[in-house]
């Protein structure tokens, strides 16, 4: 004791303490053993497991292996169908309100995107529903308008024209497959040329596929710009009217337009066209003079 005083005065004096008890030797040997025991106790453990999966047929293995990966991808699927209800099941967000925007954009708005769906909605009504009946949209209104504007502009036109040709007279007659005419003091021999051909045209214009008053504004305008070329003579195709017994609708706008519009004060005389100049489908027409 006193040596050890002398060596190591702080170690003596804790030895002194009550209280204070010496860790014994035997106690450290026991708690290393104990370790050094479940070392062993463990590596013999994984030996003998190594052992039995080198013993088990390959067979069995890829069964294992098979089950194994069978397992993980039930899981999985299991994680996404669970995943895609909970989406299903979540309330959809409700559209943004077209706020801060006028009345006449949101209502341009609707009318550019209201009949718009989802790529993936399905094409066709529902099985065992009927399909919504929808009614027709009106037109707009600027279109109505504009035609509204269009057939005011024609019939002032019109009217303008048959006041332009009120003071002239025409001596019209028709037959079955033809109609001649000829302007109060032009002579005679002028429509008997027209209908032997012996006037050939000088230029044709074709008015299949035009509505009536689409014709008689082609005549009027086409029998102003070839008399102002100093042409006299023309040829106007109407077709034959095969659905109607007096020509065809076309053939008798053709007469009204070259006598009661304002085309008339230009023509001397009309008659149908000789048939290797078109027949009933077409028309021979005599301007006067510049």
């Amino acid at each position: 004791m006193a040596d050890r005083l002398k060596s190591n005065p702080f170690a003596a004096l804790a030895d002194a303490l009550p209280g204070k008890k010496k860790k014994a030797p035997a106690k450290k040997a026991k708690a290393k053993t104990s370790r050094a025991d479940a070392k062993k106790r463990a590596a013999a453990k994984n030996a003998a497991a190594k052992k039995a999966l080198e013993a088990m047929s390959p067979e069995r293995r890829s069964k294992e292996a098979a089950a194994k990966r069978r397992a993980a991808a039930e899981a999985r699927a299991k994680k996404q169908i669970e995943r895609k209800k909970a989406e299903a099941d979540a309330p959809e967000a409700p559209a943004a309100p077209l706020e801060g925007y006028s009345y006449e954009d949101k209502a341009a708005f609707h009318q550019a995107f209201g009949g718009v769906r989802s790529l993936d909605a399905p094409s066709g009504p529902a099985r065992g529903r009927h399909k919504k009946k929808t009614t027709p949209k009106a037109k707009p209104v600027r279109a109505q308008v504009e035609a509204q504007a269009k057939a005011a502009d024609e019939a002032a036109r019109r009217r303008l024209g048959e006041l332009v040709a009120g003071g002239l007279k025409f001596a019209i007659e028709r037959e079955p497959g033809s109609v001649r005419g000829r302007r109060d003091g032009a002579p005679a021999s002028t429509v008997r040329l027209l209908e032997r051909g012996e006037l050939p045209p000088e230029n044709t214009v074709d008015l299949h596929g035009q509505t009536t008053a689409e014709a008689r504004r082609t005549v009027r305008n086409f029998v102003r710009d070839q008399h102002r070329k100093g042409r006299r003579t023309l040829a106007i195709v109407h077709g034959k009217g095969l659905h109607s017994a007096t020509g065809g609708v076309l053939r008798d706008a053709v007469v009204d337009a070259l006598t009661r519009d304002g085309a008339a004060p230009l023509v001397e005389c009309f008659c149908t066209a000789p048939t290797r100049l078109g027949g009933e489908g077409a028309m021979l027409v005599r301007l006067r003079s510049r």
